[in-house]
């Protein structure tokens, strides 16, 4: 059995539509959908995902994380993406058209990890970068750049995209794959773009999820 994780502890109204998408999607491909929104509050709520598929992943094949502002729009099942990889991931959107050189190489908003002793490797040391004594509470605040080494997407990059040793074990998408970005109004039967397996609605363009989705 395979699953799709989410995790939200704030109201999510705008994201409703995104959310009801991805729960259908998992009924059309007999994957267990699970949507948590609490626990893990001992964490920074960008580590909390790290900590949960971490957990989840002894008890499924393949565990796939979507941000609460992303939604599934490809039609075959998201195990297909592994191929030979044991982790599937995809860089940020290129915040300048065209310039992806300039984009972070991992978005934390969609990605997944297969059920073995490489995707377990690769969960255990990306955990194990999370230095708590780094972030204080209440509310949650880090030192550094958003998205650096402190946080689970730049310590992703440090920790696991740069070593030589995880590299065979990766799997790596262009962003417009697994974190395509909608700028504009124009999204035909869910999706902007043919390769386009999940849409992410971030960086200021979440006003376009009510266009693009009737409210469910």
């Amino acid at each position: 059995m395979h699953i799709l994780v989410q995790y939200d502890d704030r109201p999510v109204d705008e994201f409703k539509p995104l959310l009801k998408n991805n729960e259908n999607y998992c009924k059309s491909q007999n994957i267990q959908y699970l949507f948590l929104t609490k626990g893990y509050e001992h964490l920074p709520p960008w580590w909390r995902k790290v900590a949960i598929v971490k957990e989840l992943l002894a008890f499924y094949e393949s565990v796939l994380w979507v941000d609460s502002d992303a939604t599934i729009v490809g039609h075959e099942h998201f195990a297909t993406l592994f191929k030979d990889g044991h982790f599937v991931f995809s860089p940020n959107p290129p915040m300048v058209d065209h310039l992806e050189m300039f984009s972070a190489p991992m978005c934390a908003g969609v990605w997944g990890v297969k059920n073995t002793p490489e995707g377990h490797s690769i969960m255990h040391s990306w955990m194990s970068a999370y230095n708590p004594n780094a972030w204080t509470k209440n509310p949650w605040a880090t030192t550094g750049a958003y998205a650096g080494e402190n946080y689970e997407q730049g310590a992703f990059e440090i920790h696991i995209y740069r070593v030589a040793d995880f590299q065979p074990w990766l799997q790596w998408y262009p962003w417009n794959v697994l974190n395509y970005l909608p700028r504009d109004d124009k999204l035909v039967r869910g999706r902007l773009c043919p390769a386009a397996f999940a849409l992410h609605y971030w960086s200021g363009n979440r006003s376009h999820i009510f266009k693009h989705w009737p409210y469910p």
